[in-house]
């Protein structure tokens, strides 16, 4: 018996109409989301005639030199053996094809600006980077001559060995 503060329920449970129109509308929401979704991601498979193509032209492309440079970097009272493996980053076909058709004398340039190398300058980060930098700028002014271009962007370390 229910006294007068409490509610007596209804035992013929009326919350089944509510049960099927939130489970009617969660699904039209769920398939409405799933349709827009897909007109949306789907696009036009063919471009608009306003719209143009974007063509890729200036692609970087890394040119590894296949042999690493040993050199030894001067200090007193003896030098240390220096091992150098470098990788050219170039821009484009054409400058990937001129960087490895000049590979040679990329390789002179290399070797004559690291015959000149100080122990004492390329101990640390900053030394190495400075010896990279000279590097680029050798390689570089190289390409210069030759191709009235630098061609190479950057010089890379793939391997950098002090003993």
């Amino acid at each position: 018996m229910a006294g007068e503060g409490e509610l007596k329920l209804n035992e013929q449970g009326g919350g089944g109409k509510s049960k099927k129109l939130v489970l009617i509308i969660v699904l039209l929401v769920l398939i409405g989301g799933g349709a827009g979704a897909f007109f949306m991601l789907k696009g036009g498979s063919e471009p608009a005639e306003n719209q143009e193509e974007v063509v890729v032209k200036d692609v970087y492309h890394y040119v590894p030199v296949n042999e690493p440079f040993l050199f030894t970097a001067r200090a007193k009272p003896k030098g240390h053996l220096v091992q150098v493996k470098l990788v050219l980053e170039v821009k484009g076909d054409n400058n990937k094809s001129l960087a490895v058709h000049h590979m040679p004398a990329i390789k002179d340039a290399v070797s004559k600006f690291l015959s000149d190398v100080q122990y004492a300058d390329i101990i640390d980060a900053k030394g190495k980077d400075r010896l990279k930098a000279g590097i680029q700028k050798s390689v570089q002014g190289c390409m210069n001559r030759l191709e009235r271009e630098p061609i190479i962007e950057t010089v890379l370390y793939d391997g950098f060995v002090i003993q």
